[in-house]
């Protein structure tokens, strides 16, 4: 007998090893068929049980796995009820599953037999799940709070984070605050950099991504060839560089991913968003066409085609393929914003704001849903209105430039020129005075300011910076021939309108303008002070 149970013991460890091996290999079938068979002997444990139904899990046979895990002598741990929480989830029975893991999050001092002393805690496996039944059910604030929580819980679950930055879950100040709440290893500052990296990424104050705080050179190290060679950290960068209007550089750096992971989804809504910035027609479609081939199914695929044909102005066909991508993934923000765009694109206001109205409830903590939402209703003279949801905006982001923008258009229209011109001076504070072509309208809106304030040195000085952003805009030539012509210096007016008319010969309002300086010229006489 005592020879028959050694045997025995021996017998059920050679076939722990022989699943181990298997499932190793990917084989799972022949895995599962092996501990099935455990389970059958004396000698089995709760833990082949579990290893069963995490084999049957991993296979998708969800209820099966269920019933292996009820089968156990002691089915409570953290791991058994996280496990069966998971095919739960993914049978859609959402309430049981909620019910399974219980609405508490009561792990924290729960001990569990398969824990590794470096893994992710389950606790913080249990808050994700949580999240992701809410998010499944459309409950988005309940969600969010859980996906913090499970962070909170262990700041190494980065599904977590993705899922709370990726669906714009939390506004810029939420977000510093949740990044404040996590204590990060000594070792892993790289992780730190990269997640404020992320949260950091509408701020145009920052100059440089993944910035490493005070660490040892060992570390710094590391963490320097993390951030060299990581996919994610080359999108943190790309993602840097698109927020910060250098789409140049962020497709070279999307174009340069793609070269050494073709496969790599995370950098595509950068890279496609990019290719249309820059009216890159031709690599647009060819991007397009290889990733309806490779990924079908895939949301960014038929956003592509939608960019394709938004960038060709067809806006009737990039609707119907924006739509179809957030038919793929209805949590897409890009899709769903570009599918607003494409009605706006055509003047139909109300199927614009609808679209913008569904992302502002999907995205609740992105400003642009509701800043779009604004700038609709500014367009069609609604602007009490479009001051709401442009306040709303910046109450969710206010480092974001294009906001005060859009405050400062409003405020114009409104005849508040002072308060106008503070809005567009915060632009450019916040843009740190960059004169790139993104920037060119900002600073003749100012000059617009400026000029109605009777300001006209400051006007002139903004006309001419937005002059050295786009040098060959005619209606800023008539600005400053206008502002000269207030000043009474007709001579330089003259010339002005003379530039203007030279790039847009058919302008009827510079052509005036330019008739009643010569009038006024011929009359007073050149009166252009020397300096």
């Amino acid at each position: 007998v005592k020879v028959c149970c050694a045997m025995s013991v021996k017998e059920i460890e050679s076939l722990r090893l022989l699943v181990k091996d298997a499932a190793a290999k990917n084989l799972l079938p022949t895995a599962a068929f092996f501990c099935e068979k455990i389970i059958c002997l004396p000698g089995k444990t709760d833990e082949d049980h579990y290893n069963l139904a995490r084999l049957y899990f991993q296979q998708k046979q969800f209820k099966r796995a269920l019933v292996t895990l009820q089968k156990a002598s002691s089915n409570d741990s953290p791991n058994f009820r996280l496990l069966a929480g998971q095919c739960l989830a993914e049978s859609k029975e959402y309430e049981q599953c909620l019910s399974v893991l219980g609405e508490e999050d009561d792990t924290a001092s729960a001990s569990d037999m398969m824990d590794q002393n470096d893994g992710i805690e389950v606790s913080a496996a249990m808050n994700l799940l949580r999240g992701k039944v809410y998010d499944a059910q459309q409950n988005r604030v309940k969600a969010a709070f859980w996906y913090k929580k499970s962070l909170q819980r262990d700041y190494r679950c980065y599904e977590a984070f993705e899922k709370l930055i990726e669906s714009h879950m939390l506004s810029s100040q939420e977000q510093a605050d949740l990044l404040n709440t996590l204590h990060f290893k000594d070792s892993e500052v790289w992780l730190q950099a990269m997640y404020k990296s992320r949260m950091e990424k509408y701020d145009l104050s920052v100059d440089k991504p993944l910035q490493l705080e005070d660490c040892g050179a060992d570390v710094k190290q590391s963490a320097c060839s993390i951030f060299d060679s990581s996919i994610d950290s080359m999108t943190i960068v790309a993602e840097f560089y698109y927020y910060h209007n250098d789409f140049r550089q962020c497709y070279n750096q999307t174009k340069k991913i793609l070269q050494i992971d073709p496969f790599a989804n995370c950098c595509l809504a950068y890279h496609l968003s990019s290719l249309v910035e820059l009216k890159l027609v031709r690599e647009l479609f060819i991007d397009a066409h290889r990733l309806v081939e490779t990924f079908p199914e895939s949301a960014e695929a038929w956003y592509a085609v939608g960019c394709y044909y938004f960038l060709t102005k067809k806006f009737d066909q990039a609707r119907r393929f924006f739509q179809k991508s957030t038919s793929m993934n209805n949590y897409f923000a890009p899709a769903w914003m570009g599918y607003g765009h494409t009605f706006s694109a055509q003047d139909e206001s109300d199927p614009a704001l609808a679209a913008y109205r569904t992302a502002s409830r999907f995205f609740s903590g992105s400003h642009l849903p509701p800043l779009c939402i604004g700038m609709e209703y500014a367009k069609s003279g609604n602007l009490q209105v479009a001051d709401q949801f442009f306040s709303h905006a910046l109450s969710i982001c206010s480092v974001d430039p294009l906001v005060y923008n859009e405050v400062g258009v409003l405020r114009y229209y409104q005849g508040c020129y002072d308060q106008a011109a503070k809005a567009f001076e915060k632009v450019l504070e916040l843009c740190q005075d960059d004169e790139s072509s993104v920037w060119e309208a900002t600073f003749f809106n100012l000059g617009h300011c400026y000029r109605k304030m009777n300001s006209f040195d400051n006007a002139l000085a903004m006309y001419h910076k937005s002059l050295r952003c786009s040098p060959r805009t005619a209606s800023t030539y008539t600005a400053i021939g206008f502002t000269h012509h207030l000043k009474r210096e007709f001579d330089t007016a003259i010339t002005f309108y003379h530039k203007a008319l030279g790039i847009s010969a058919d302008d009827a309002l510079t052509t005036e303008m330019l008739e009643r300086a010569l009038r006024e010229a011929s009359y007073f006489g050149s009166v252009t002070p020397s300096f």
